[in-house]
Parts: C-alpha cells; structure tokens; sequence
C-alpha cells in the first residue's frame, strides 16, 4: 500500500495496536444467568489483564456500551439465542477477544411462514400503487413481478416510456430492497429499505437509424433522470410501504398468540428473514410486569374524644 503523508506510519501502528489487543488475556468473560426466556435479562461480566507491552488507552464494547478498566458487568435484555462479544479497542482498532452465548427458550414463541408467493404478491402491489400507468409511463406486458432472494427481493418493472418530441424508448427497471429486523429488545419491526435501482433504456432500429447515433447521449440522460425518479418513489413510498404491510403481518400473527396464550402476554417480534422460500418470523411472549405492591385499606378516620362538662 502506498504511503499517502503519514498513512504508511498509521497502518504500522494500527497493525501493531491490533496484534497487541490479541495478547490480551480472559480470566472470565460470563453470562448469569446462561439462558433465560426471551425479553428477560442476563448479567454480562468481564475481568482481563493487560500485557504489559500495550501502552495505550484500551476500553472494552460489550452488549453495545463501552467500559474503561479492567472488568466490569453489565444486564441486558436477551430476544432470542445471542452470542456477546467481547471487544477490546483503541483510539484507532477494535478487536473481539471473546465470546459467550446466551440461550433462550423458544419453546412459548410462534414461528409464521409466508410463502414467497404471497410475499411478492404484496411488494407488486406497492409498486403498482406507488407508480401507477399514465401517460408518461406505462407498464409492458404482464406489468412489475417480484422474487425474493437471501434478505432481499427484487422487483423487475418493464416500462414504456412516452418521451415528448422524440421516438418511445423502453425501460427494464430493476429495483433490489433490502429485507430484515431491527430496533431494540421487545420493539423490533421489520425493515424495508433501498439497496439499488438500474434502469436499462432501449430504442427501436428506427430510432437508431434515424438519430444518427444521439439516442446514446439521450439514453444516458433518461437513465440518470428515471434513476433519480424511481429512487424517489422507492424509498418514500415502496420501501416504507412494504414494510408497513410486513409489520401488519406480524401483528396479526402476535394477536393471535396472546389470544391463544393462557396468561395472555403480549408477544413481540424477535427475529425476521427472508429467503426464496418466503418470509419467516418468529414472535414470544414478553414477561408479564410484577405485580404492584398490594394495596393498603383506607385508614380509619380519627375521632375526636369530648370531655363530658358538669
């Protein structure tokens, strides 16, 4: 790698800081308890040393919060089977020095598939809400069609293109969303977001012929130009869209499970993915909250005593 000012330096320092994290030993890196119910708590604790040749500033990352010292501990809440990493690190490098895992019992939680038929099905009709056939587009053949892959679907979208004072063009739109679940412990929700748009603009031989060549510099444009657009309406409308109809899904199936619960907890999202199989989700139970203190009888109201007068 070629130095650039002082990189050359910075990389060897950065090399040096990160072998040095490697050295650094575990006396205990625990989880108490080990296994818990999911959306219940586990204690994450920590004790290292420290080589005597590292000389900087290190700080340890577990569950997402960063300690100084030495050891430390810290509760946090579990959704489903979690590895914790340990992580050391310094101003410049971090590196995970250790590991432990949580698990959880699932046994309560209700898992749904729905089959990616259904899926795509329900990602079309967002496109076919969200760009609907007019005059300046207009949809070819059976119109947009969804698949669905590893965490991602993709919408492939045929479209005429109507382009004032000069020859229709035709566009094949490829559109790739992004599939998963994020938030925090107990209020995860799934997530729809943009991973890419490309449009690929055709024209007729008549056109070719008769442009003279200038459809390429006119392709260009209405690539960058339906980019733009469709890159707009994905990540206003399609994206947040799907994802709120996904979220239904969930919910549907959440009140269903605390219907069908004898203690009637309220159950949450904790895991989301989807493959070309179609979407699977998990939903559990949440912990039912303690029991407030019992409630005291009013206390008797206080009766003055008279003093009988002669």
């Amino acid at each position: 790698m070629p130095d650039v000012e002082d990189g050359g330096s910075n990389t060897a320092i950065q090399e040096q800081q990160f072998n040095a994290l490697g050295t650094i030993e575990i006396i205990s890196f625990t989880a108490n308890p080990p296994a818990v119910a999911p959306f219940e708590s586990t204690t994450l604790s920590w004790k290292v040393k420290l080589p005597q040749t590292l000389h900087v500033l290190v700080q340890f990352v577990v569950a997402g919060k960063t300690f100084s010292g030495t050891s430390g501990s810290v509760t946090t809440e579990v959704a489903g089977t979690t590895e914790f990493g340990l992580t050391a690190k310094t101003n410049l490098v971090s590196r995970m020095i250790g590991a432990v895992t949580v698990t959880s019992d699932t046994s309560a939680c209700v898992t749904t598939t729905y089959d990616a038929t259904t899926v795509a099905d329900v990602v079309t009709g967002e496109v076919n809400a969200a760009i609907p056939s007019g005059n300046q587009f207009s949809f070819r053949g059976d119109g947009p069609s969804s698949t669905l892959g590893d965490g991602t679907i993709t919408v492939d979208i045929p479209l005429n293109i109507d382009v004032p004072d000069w020859f229709d063009a035709q566009a094949d739109v490829t559109i790739v969303l992004n599939v998963g679940a994020s938030g925090p412990v107990a209020a995860v929700k799934a997530f729809v977001s943009l991973a890419s748009v490309n449009v690929d603009v055709s024209w007729g031989l008549a056109s070719q012929i008769l442009s003279l060549g200038c459809e390429h510099f006119i392709e260009t444009a209405m690539q960058k130009v339906a980019e733009a657009f469709l890159t707009e309406i994905v990540s206003t409308q399609v994206a947040p869209q799907t994802a709120d109809s996904l979220n239904k899904l969930v919910q549907t199936t959440a009140d269903m499970a605390k219907g069908n619960d004898p203690q009637h907890r309220k159950f949450a999202l904790t895991s989301l993915t989807v493959s070309s199989d179609g979407l699977n989700y998990t939903v559990c139970p949440q912990p039912n909250p303690p029991a407030g203190p019992p409630g005291r009888l009013p206390l008797e109201p206080v009766h003055g005593v008279s003093t009988p007068t002669s």
